[in-house]
């Protein structure tokens, strides 16, 4: 069966344009793609899979290391902070990388906190405002 050409546009071709005006135009022109153009094409498609598989394991990501401690692990705090996570840091790299810092130092502060009731209350104190800072911020978007 012959291919037929369609007049329909695909969502990935629709964001590659946003990075070239042309595009599409050259595309169903029939001009040739240099090679350079592909190298970058594959490099962004290459950026954008690895974006995709962080924020599917960021889906799937249950640590909160500092609010489970003072809140509790299924605590509906602790799931909006989670879910603040996932919405506002993890989409950007900027994000991600406070994450993995939080990630690799937040274990340390855990165990002090079981260890000291004092850093423990303290660490609920920030909690509570932070919270408070992020609600106000979430409802100033709506």
């Amino acid at each position: 069966m012959a291919k037929t050409q369609s007049n329909w546009i695909s969502a990935s071709e629709v964001g590659r344009a946003k990075f070239c005006a042309h595009a599409l135009e050259l595309k169903y022109s029939g001009a040739a793609v240099s090679a350079s153009a592909e190298k970058a094409r594959a490099r962004g498609d290459a950026a954008h899979e690895q974006f995709n598989t962080q924020m599917r394991n960021a889906e799937r990501d249950s640590r909160c290391f500092i609010a489970s401690q003072v809140y509790g692990l299924n605590d509906p705090r602790t799931d909006s902070l989670r879910v603040w996570r996932d919405t506002v840091l993890m989409p950007t790299a900027a994000g991600r990388l406070f994450v993995k810092i939080y990630y690799a130092s937040s274990p340390y502060l855990v165990h002090v906190c079981r260890r000291l009731s004092v850093v423990d209350s303290a660490m609920r104190f920030l909690l509570d405002g932070f919270r408070r800072v992020i609600n106000v911020a979430d409802q100033k978007e709506l």
